[in-house]
């Protein structure tokens, strides 16, 4: 995606500016006012391997924007291992 009018790469960013800037350039873009509006409301989360963020049935609050590595989502079964529903990876908006 270099190049698109929409996306500025800055690998220093400590916000989602430039993913942001990416998923709306899918849907068309956005102006700089929106992106500014909308990232002090992004805090980072640091994930590990089996971290939970969310249980099934829980109240949902929260987007979550991928920005490095893949979310698994999991939907409990009988079974000895829950099936996987979803990967989000990087750059994927999920709301839970």
């Amino acid at each position: 995606m270099k190049g698109h009018p929409y996306l500025r790469h800055n690998d220093q960013l400590d916000q989602p500016e430039t993913m942001l800037r990416h998923i709306f350039a899918e849907i068309g873009g956005c102006d700089d006012a929106l992106i500014q509006i909308l990232l002090p409301l992004f805090s980072r989360m640091i994930l590990h391997k089996g971290d939970q963020v969310y249980k099934f049935r829980d109240p949902s609050d929260a987007l979550y924007l991928v920005e490095q590595g893949e979310l698994q989502v999991f939907l409990p079964n009988d079974l000895e291992e829950p099936r996987t529903i979803e990967t989000a990876i990087p750059g994927t908006l999920v709301r839970y």
